[in-house]
């Protein structure tokens, strides 16, 4: 297994510290992974690399984005069945022997993704009640600590997260899709398996705040980034699912005219971004 996160904790992950691996990017002021640093107590053990098999912790170069991290975890993990982390995520305890057993279940997939509970014990979101393979559509509603993957396949296909998307990034979400929907476009193999691997916080990073018109932006970048020309009809219809849905729950969204409006926007700057410099 493998993880990337400046604030992984794997004493409180879940995992037994013989079936992971930890690539992190450190804070300058973090000294706990150095070879040549005191270890610290176990209840502040967070990166000590003798705790952890093929443990890399990385300091320089800096990069920004969540993105870049995530292809800096598939460049130097070393075993063949990668998952990615959040660091206030917690495994199922048999979640090592839940995804190889997935795997084994279905040989020729190429990536697999799962579900997760909330700390509460209730399911995030609906999920599908029997394996299926994914679309486009189905992809949409992946989140990355819901994805494993082959390691050898994804870098055999050339997979690697969209740095331009992702927290810390120009666009600030939608890399999951956009990792996905390379995969099923380079001919991967992408299912879903109903099986809970997690727990984690109802609210993620991404969505905390509500809202916003970058959010929306984002999302009108990232269909324009999966379905190109097509992307005018993803966004009109996903401003009116998301229009529904929050009318049914009786919640405070976006209106339906200002959520189109900045995803139009977004998908306008990727357009522009993408056109050679002197048609900008």
């Amino acid at each position: 297994m493998s993880t990337v996160n400046a604030r992984f904790d794997w004493t409180t992950s879940g995992l037994a510290q013989d079936r992971f691996v930890v690539v992190n990017q450190l804070a300058e002021t973090s000294r706990a992974a150095r070879p040549d640093a005191t270890p610290p107590p176990v209840a502040d053990r967070r990166y000590d690399p003798a705790v952890a098999r093929g443990f890399a912790a990385l300091e320089e170069p800096r990069e920004l984005g969540l993105a870049r991290s995530r292809n800096r975890a598939i460049a130097l993990a070393s075993e063949e069945i990668c998952l990615f982390g959040d660091d206030d995520q917690r495994y199922a305890p048999d979640a090592c022997e839940r995804v190889e057993e997935a795997f084994a279940q279905f040989p020729d997939a190429d990536i697999l993704t799962f579900a997760e509970r909330t700390p509460e014990g209730a399911l995030r979101k609906r999920y599908p009640s029997r394996p299926r393979p994914h679309s486009l559509f189905s992809a949409g509603r992946v989140r990355t600590p819901e994805i494993a993957f082959r390691l050898s396949r994804v870098r055999k296909a050339g997979l690697r997260f969209d740095a331009d998307f992702g927290l810390g990034a120009r666009w600030t979400s939608g890399e999951e899709l956009i990792f996905l929907a390379d995969a099923l476009r380079r001919n991967l193999k992408v299912w879903f398996v109903p099986r809970v691997i997690s727990f984690h916080p109802d609210t993620t990073t991404g969505a905390r705040g509500g809202v916003d018109r970058r959010v929306m932006q984002s999302r009108g970048a990232m269909m324009g980034r999966v379905f190109g020309r097509a992307a005018p009809l993803a966004m009109l219809a996903f401003a009116v699912r998301k229009t529904v849905q929050a009318k049914i729950a009786r919640v405070e969204e976006a209106p339906f005219r200002v959520r189109v409006n900045e995803m139009w926007r977004g998908w306008s700057d990727y357009r522009r971004s993408q056109a050679p410099p002197d048609q900008r």
